[in-house]
């Protein structure tokens, strides 16, 4: 039988605690503990506190009952103190089970947009409210979030992908820009060389923005994509004025021929393999005639690779084809390669190795050849 585990999803309201608990739920077989859908489901306000702290007690007695018998909890009150945190930690421990604290960091600009977009509540919140909350909200520390099991491998690959990328966003930035050598410029450079001003460009994956659209948004029509809400968060936050949307790129919708290019950095390689043939085929649809794909894709035979606390923030997932096949299937989707070349770099101390690509949509008279 699996251990019991208690998460608990901590952030202030608009943070995402909600979206990120369903993913975790169904990641994890739990059962989700949320004050608001059940005052919403009776008709109660959502300011009314004293009813809140009541629903909250009842539902704490509830996910003791099933962390008792082996099962999965998710609590989603915000749990603004580290004293409620601390509490709930030692009585989940003191019946068994595993406590994982997911932390949902957003800055003052992004709640208020999500909170006026959603408006559950009534009287709505005030732009005041929320500069009043970040007062009294405490944020774990480096220190507390220690005192936590890392997050556990979920059997869901792209849960697995959302929950470690959440957790690492606030770090990543630091992470990335210290692998060494970092071929992102070099290949951005040679995009930019064959795009025209105000090109329409597509990235998958896009991280915290940086550096692919802090590099292209200035000159072009540029839409990030990514499956992680904390990661977009960062990017809305470092690139503020262009388009960014959590979305997972195996089932993005995407308009045929509507793209000049297409960049996947350290991306594809969280797909599991057996669907990447197929999205190879749909960036390709989504490309003008000509159009490019730029991306680094896995360069060895690797069916599934998983961690379960990787760089110490969470769990990570990788798939992937060895390099020749990875050519052979951009190739069969109704790609010319530009170029295909397996490149080591460092990630710390560890040397790895992608195929980096640089490939063009096939034009009419190259499709009939």
């Amino acid at each position: 039988m699996k251990r019991s585990t208690l998460v608990i999803v901590c952030g202030l309201p608009g943070s995402g605690k909600t979206t990120h608990a369903k993913t975790v739920a169904t990641a994890l077989d739990g059962v989700r503990f949320c004050p608001d859908e059940e005052m919403a489901r009776q008709g109660i306000s959502l300011w009314d506190e004293e009813v809140r702290a009541q629903i909250e007690a009842l539902q704490w007695e509830e996910a003791k009952s099933l962390l008792s018998s082996g099962q999965v909890a998710i609590i989603e009150w915000g749990t603004w103190t580290r004293e409620e945190r601390d509490s709930l930690r030692e009585e989940a421990r003191a019946l068994g089970a595993a406590v994982e604290l997911h932390y949902l960091e957003a800055n003052g600009d992004v709640l208020w947009q999500r909170v006026s977009a959603r408006g559950a509540e009534n009287p709505p919140i005030e732009r005041d409210d929320i500069d009043r909350w970040f007062q009294l909200f405490e944020a774990p520390s480096q220190e507390e979030m220690a005192r936590y099991d890392a997050i556990a491998i979920v059997d869901d690959p792209s849960a697995a992908v959302v929950a470690g990328y959440n957790q690492l966003a606030s770090s990543w930035g630091d992470w990335a820009d210290g692998v060494s050598r970092d071929l992102r410029a070099i290949y951005l450079d040679r995009l930019e060389a064959r795009l025209s001003p105000g090109s329409d460009v597509l990235e998958l994956g896009c991280g915290t923005g940086r550096p692919v659209a802090a590099r292209l948004a200035p000159t072009h029509r540029y839409v990030g994509v990514d499956s992680s809400p904390r990661m977009v968060e960062r990017a809305q936050r470092n690139v503020p004025a262009e388009e960014f949307q959590v979305a997972d790129m195996a089932a993005v919708y995407v308009p045929e021929n509507s793209l000049d290019a297409v960049v996947a950095f350290y991306s594809i390689i969280h797909v599991p393999r057996q669907q990447q043939p197929d999205l190879f085929s749909r960036i390709r649809s989504w490309l003008r005639p000509g159009g490019h794909f730029v991306a680094c894709l896995t360069s060895g035979d690797l069916p599934e690779g998983w961690e379960d606390n990787w760089l110490e923030g969470g769990p990570m997932y990788w798939s992937g084809f060895d390099a020749d096949t990875n050519r052979s299937l951009l190739e069969e989707a109704g790609f010319r390669l530009d170029s295909s070349e397996v490149h080591a770099q460092l990630e710390g101390d560890t040397e790895v190795h992608f195929l980096w690509v640089e490939a063009h949509s096939a034009l009419p008279e190259q499709s009939t050849n």
